[in-house]
This record gives C-alpha cells, sequence and structure tokens, in this order.
C-alpha cells in the first residue's frame, strides 16, 4: 500500500494536469490545442509493441507499432493501414489538394484542410524508376484480393489474376491456362534463332521452343536433343530418293512434269518427314501429293507452267527435313516452248519492186524441238502483224496450221506498198503458249530526181516514170537552173512546173534551189491598121496575161524554196491610133505593147501592117519587161492657108516586170478635126507563182514573186 502511494505521487511529480484537460508530460505547459504534449529534447515516444493479429477488436485510428513490418501502423475502421509506406487513395486527393517533391525526391501532399501527408521515393513506384527496393519487400501488385490490370490508352491490354492467371488481351483468362493470349488479327512469334545460335543455348530446358530459321521449323529440346514439333525421338535415320533427275516442261495449256519421292526408314522410330523444293523459278507451280510423310512412304512432286514462265534450265533442290537433318536431292526442270525459227531475219527491195506486185521475199519457219526436249503431236497456228501497217503488203503461209515439229514457208507479197522499214511479228500458238519471231523487210525510197539542166514545162509525174502506185517523191532544182515554159497558156501544160496527178496517197516533195518562171504575156497589136477611116479594123490591143510558174495537181505537196519561183509578167497595151479628117484622110496605128518579163519573155505587140505601118512593142526578157513601140505622125499639112500638126498616135505600154501586170498603152494626140479609130489597150494581168487548184500546197522558205491561186 505504501508503495503505491510512492508511485502515483511520483506520477503526479511529472505530470501536470490542468483544468482544460490536457496532460503535459515533461512540460509545465501542454500546447492546450494537444489533449497529451510530451514534450522532450533527448527521448522519444515508444508506441505498444505488438502485431496486428495480437489485437482484438481493433478501434478506428487505434495506433501500435507493427512488430513484422517494424512500422507504425493504424487501423482504419476496415483494415490496418502500414504508415511507413502509405498510399493515398483516390478519395484522400481533392481538386484543389497541392503535391509536391522535396529535393529528396520524396512526395507529399497539402490537401484542402492544409494537412501534411508525406511519402518518401521507396513509398510508391515512380515513373523514373525506384531505388533501394528490396525485392519481396517492394513489389507491384495488389496486398488484397484483387487482380493486377495494366492499361495502355486507357484500355487494359494485360490482367494477372489474383488466382495466377496471366490474360493478354483478355479481362478473362481461361481458368485451365496460366497464360491466356487472345488475338483475332496477330500470332505469338517465338524466338528465332538461326541452327549454330540454337546450339549454343547452355542447358537447355526440357520443352524449350524456338524457331530454327535455317530450316524454318519450329523445334524444342526434349531433353537429349532438338527435335521438330511433332517429331518424337532422337535416334531417327531415313533416306529420299527419287524417281528421275530431270524433266522437260512444256509451257502449253498448263503442261506438267512429274518425279516421284519415296522417304524410307532406315533406322530407329519413324518421325515426319517435311518435304519442299527451292530454286523453282517464277511462273512455275510446285505441289506435293504429301509434304507432311512418315517413312516409309512416297509423294509426287508435281511442277507446272503458267504461261509466263521463262524459258531456260533450272536446277531445283528438293528439301527433305526432319528434326535438324536435311536430305537434298537434285533435280533439273527444263522449262520450254517452240519458238519459230526463220531461215532468214530480213530483207531490203527497192520500191520499184514493193510497187510492181507478186512476191518479194520468202523465209523459212521452223518449229522444233531446240529445247532438246522430245515433243510430237502438236500443231501450231501460225498468223502474222505488220509494223506500221502497210496495206501494199501481204504475208502468208505455206500451212498456217503446222504439225510440230514441222517446216513451212512465210510469203511477202508486194503491190503498191510504200517504202520504209516494217516489223513483221510471226506469232505461233500451240494450246495456252504463245511464242514470237521477228522478219524485217525494208522498202527503199527512191533517191531524190534532181533538175540539173535548164528545161521547160516540166511535168514531175512524167518525170518520176508515171508511177501506178503512191510514192514519197522529192524533186530538187539545182542551183543556177531556170525551169520555163513556151507558153503563157492558162493551162498546166502552159505552166514552167506542173506536178502531173501522182496517185493517191502519195507525197511529193519539190525542193527548188534555182528557177521555176513562168513565161511572159505577149504585148497588144497596132491598132487600126489598113483602110481607111471608114474601112479601118481593130486588131487585139490589150496585152496578154503572164504565164505560170508551178501548177499543183497532186494533194500531199510541199515546197521548199531557196531559189525563185515567179510568175511571167503581163504584156503591155497597144497604143490608141490616129485618124485625121481636117488635112488629109489619113489613119495612124498606135504602136505596139511591150512584152512581159518570163523565162520566155512575152513577145512585143506587132506594128500592124498595111498601107499605114507602125513601130512594133519590143520583146521582154526575164530581168524586164519589153518597152512599148514608138509613137508614129500625122502631118503637119495645109488646108486653107492652115497648118495643122504634126499629130501622134497612142505609145504601147511596157511589158510587166515578173509577178507584175502590164502598162496600158498612150492615148492619141490629136487637136483639131482628130478621131481616135481604135482606144488604147490595157495592160496584161501577171501569171500566177503557184496554183494550187484546191490542194493548199505546204510552202516554206524565200517568198514567190507574184500572185497565188489556191
Amino acid at each position: 500500500m505504501n508503495k503505491f502511494f510512492i508511485c502515483f505521487f511520483s506520477i503526479c511529480l511529472c505530470v501536470s494536469a490542468f483544468a482544460q484537460n490536457n496532460v503535459g508530460i515533461g512540460t509545465p505547459t501542454p500546447n492546450p490545442g494537444a489533449v497529451l504534449d510530451l514534450t522532450s529534447t533527448s527521448q522519444g515516444f515508444l508506441a505498444p509493441r505488438t502485431k496486428v493479429a495480437l489485437v482484438a477488436s481493433p478501434v478506428t485510428g487505434l495506433v501500435i507499432f507493427d512488430t513484422d513490418t517494424n512500422c507504425y501502423v493504424f487501423y482504419n475502421g476496415a483494415a490496418w493501414q502500414n504508415l511507413c509506406s502509405p498510399h493515398l487513395p483516390p478519395q484522400h486527393l481533392a481538386f484543389n489538394d497541392s503535391v509536391y517533391f522535396n529535393a529528396n525526391g520524396s512526395l507529399f501532399v497539402i490537401d484542402s484542410g492544409g494537412n501534411h501527408i508525406l511519402f518518401s521515393p521507396q513509398s510508391a513506384w515512380l515513373t523514373t524508376g525506384n531505388a533501394g527496393t528490396t525485392a519481396g519487400a517492394n513489389f507491384l501488385g495488389t496486398t488484397d484480393a484483387q487482380d493486377l490490370v495494366v492499361k495502355s490508352n486507357n484500355s487494359e491490354v494485360l490482367r494477372a489474376t489474383q488466382s495466377g492467371a496471366v490474360g493478354i488481351n483478355t479481362p478473362v483468362p481461361d481458368p485451365t491456362s496460366i497464360l491466356d493470349i487472345t488475338s483475332t488479327t496477330r500470332g505469338v512469334l517465338f524466338p528465332a534463332l538461326t541452327s549454330a545460335q540454337r546450339d549454343a543455348i547452355v542447358g537447355p530446358a526440357v520443352g524449350l521452343t524456338i524457331y530454327d530459321t535455317d530450316l524454318n521449323v519450329h523445334q524444342f529440346w526434349n531433353g537429349t536433343c532438338w527435335v521438330n514439333v511433332g517429331q518424337t525421338v532422337c535416334s531417327f535415320t531415313y533416306s529420299t530418293t527419287q524417281s528421275q533427275t530431270s524433266g522437260c516442261l512444256f509451257k502449253s495449256n498448263f503442261g506438267s512434269v512429274s518425279d516421284t519421292l519415296t522417304v524410307s526408314l532406315v533406322s530407329g522410330t519413324p518421325s515426319p518427314v517435311i518435304l519442299s523444293a527451292a530454286g523453282v523459278p517464277a511462273g512455275v507451280l510446285v505441289s506435293f501429293s504429301n509434304n507432311y510423310l512418315t517413312p516409309t512412304a512416297t509423294s509426287v512432286m508435281t511442277f507446272t507452267a503458267l504461261p509466263s514462265a521463262p524459258n531456260g534450265t533450272y536446277t531445283v533442290t528438293v528439301l527433305a527435313m526432319s528434326g535438324s537433318t536435311v536430305q537434298t536431292l537434285t533435280y533439273t526442270l527444263i522449262v520450254y516452248d517452240l519458238t519459230p525459227q526463220l531461215s532468214s531475219i530480213d530483207t531490203t527491195i527497192s520500191l520499184a519492186a514493193a510497187q510492181s506486185g507478186g512476191v518479194v521475199a520468202t523465209t523459212t519457219i521452223t518449229i522444233g524441238n531446240n529445247s532438246g526436249c522430245v515433243t510430237t503431236g502438236a500443231t501450231a497456228s501460225l498468223s502474222t502483224t505488220i509494223n506500221p501497217s502497210n496495206p501494199g503488203l501481204l504475208v502468208s503461209f505455206g500451212n498456217s496450221n503446222l504439225s510440230v515439229p514441222g517446216s513451212t514457208t512465210m510469203s511477202i507479197t508486194a503491190n503498191c506498198a510504200l517504202q520504209g522499214t516494217y516489223q513483221i511479228t510471226i506469232t505461233s500458238q500451240i494450246g495456252s503458249s504463245v511464242s514470237t519471231a521477228t522478219y524485217t523487210i525494208t522498202i527503199l525510197g527512191p533517191a531524190p530526181i534532181h533538175i540539173s539542166a535548164n528545161t521547160q514545162n516540166v511535168n514531175l509525174y512524167t518525170l518520176a516514170g508515171s508511177p501506178a502506185c503512191a510514192v514519197n517523191d522529192t524533186f530538187i532544182v539545182d542551183a543556177g537552173v531556170t525551169v520555163g515554159s513556151n507558153s503563157s497558156a492558162q493551162t498546166a501544160a502552159g505552166a514552167a512546173m506542173e506536178t502531173g496527178n501522182f496517185p493517191a496517197g502519195s507525197k511529193v516533195v519539190i525542193i527548188n534551189n534555182g528557177n521555176i518562171i513562168g513565161a511572159g504575156g505577149t504585148g497588144g497589136n497596132c491598132s487600126g491598121y489598113g483602110g481607111t477611116v471608114l474601112g479601118g479594123a481593130c486588131a487585139q490591143v490589150n496585152g496578154s496575161q503572164g504565164g505560170n510558174a508551178l501548177w499543183i495537181n497532186t494533194a500531199n505537196v510541199t515546197v521548199s524554196n531557196v531559189g525563185v519561183i515567179a510568175s511571167g509578167g503581163g504584156g503591155g497595151g497597144a497604143g490608141a491610133a490616129l485618124g485625121i479628117t481636117a488635112c488629109t484622110v489619113d489613119v495612124r496605128p498606135g504602136t505596139g505593147g511591150g512584152g512581159g518579163a518570163g523565162s520566155m519573155g512575152g513577145l512585143g505587140g506587132t506594128d500592124g501592117g498595111g498601107s499605114y505601118p507602125c513601130n512594133p512593142g519590143n520583146n521582154g526578157t526575164v530581168a524586164a519587161g519589153g518597152a512599148g513601140g514608138a509613137t508614129c505622125q500625122i502631118g503637119p499639112c495645109t488646108q486653107l492657108f492652115f497648118t495643122f500638126g504634126p499629130y501622134n498616135a497612142g505609145q504601147g505600154g511596157t511589158g510587166g516586170a515578173l509577178g507584175q501586170p502590164g502598162n496600158t498603152g498612150g492615148t492619141a494626140n490629136s487637136l483639131i478635126g482628130g478621131t481616135g479609130v481604135c482606144a488604147q489597150g490595157n495592160g496584161g494581168l501577171p501569171g500566177y507563182a503557184i496554183v494550187g487548184n484546191g490542194n493548199s500546197p505546204n510552202v516554206s522558205g524565200v517568198a514567190v514573186v507574184g500572185p497565188t491561186l489556191p
């Protein structure tokens, strides 16, 4: 009893109790806001040390030091909460809470009530990684009976269930599976290793599975050796043979060739053998009647040709694989069709031969076993195409349905064929197989036709030999050469040069390096010749039209003018005649007009003749028109003591220059009693430099002299 009072008295000496119902230990003035104020600078607070499992019926807020976790824990009304690694439940964070990081990486939150909640780096998994962790003590996961879910882009990609199963792309892993991977678009990719990398694995676990990239097969370690999936034992020896080592694959009607492969058991327990083929050319299909077989068994390997398969000889490697053992066989595959062979592949003929008609070239077509493979019983259908098209060429065969092997003759017939180079493609079709050969025929055009000497009234069609078929001809007037005319008639024959009528489809090129000049027009004749005033007559007093240079009668004409293309000048008109009655009865004709300029200068007008001749006009030249004749006079005469005259008849007009009209004749001169018997003549028109006749030639180069007529 005495001891109790002594202890109680001692406690009273150390503890100060105040009327505000708070207690201070180590301080006489406990903080008024604390029910218990423990104050010390050298000691700490020691809470009850026990295990949470030993605390029966804990009340909310109860705090102990848990000796299992060596940490303070408190009871939150539902479970014990570890204070050393606190987490922040979502309900503890509000919109207006503030989150901070200390310099040491610790995280603390100041909630809306001003409370500080501290999180050390070890109390949470950081996105930048954690340090100082202890396996088992620190982990990513749950401590209650809940699944662990991993999301990406807010979509679940992985779930570890509380039962220990893992599901990828499925929230409900199959209960019988430890790992359930679900996808409808993707598969599982095993590690891909070469055989050497596989063999470098140290101590492989039984069931370890890889994909062998050398053998293109999945394999697993059975505890003794690497075996293919489906193989059961390591000790297995087999042999592979073939019925033949080569074959001819004809590309007709999807032709095929086969080889029988036999896989035999030599020793051990039979295991599946996988057959495949490498080195098969594009356009050839390979198939096996059975490519996964257990010895002893056979498989038929069949090659089928598509029409696109390239011809050639190919080495195909047949692979027979079982586990890590690979046996190979070699098969020689000859892919071929029957290409036409030509005894000659080209020819050159002249245009004359091509236009004369008849067979101009032949070649022998042979379709045989040029590949070394034997083919019989086939029929080749022959046809041709010509590029570019030439209606004048015709190709025919002695036999257009040729039995193979066999030969026939191809004939080329030409009739009015145009010049040029033509490719004749011979097509041979045997079933679905099509092969071709090419024959070239060149038709030489004629050499340019030169006009190298002066000439007149040239007809190009006649100069080309009057061809019956369309031609492509070029005509060249050489430098210094003049093509003229001896007539100013307004006809094709009167022109210096006419194309003539070439056959339809012809092309004519005229290159003029010289001169193409029409004839000059004739001057007007002297007028009023012979007889009296009452009996006189008026002859031709007007100058005539000049001649034409180039007359086009053919379509598709091209003219390249480097020299001179000129029409003849018109003839000059005759001068007016003069009649006098006041003096004596007398008539004087006007003088003749000058001839127009031309390749053949126009003739001057005549002198009139008769009782009173007068002066004729001068002839024209290539350089200029001729001058008109000089005037004639009457008088002077005396009548009744009066003298009259002299009086002049009209002077002839000058002929026109190349491409120009002639000049009008002069008037008569009579003052008293004078009467003109005939009026002066008009100058003639020039001819045409080019008369197109509606063919619209293409003219280039130096401008032509004189008018043109479309």
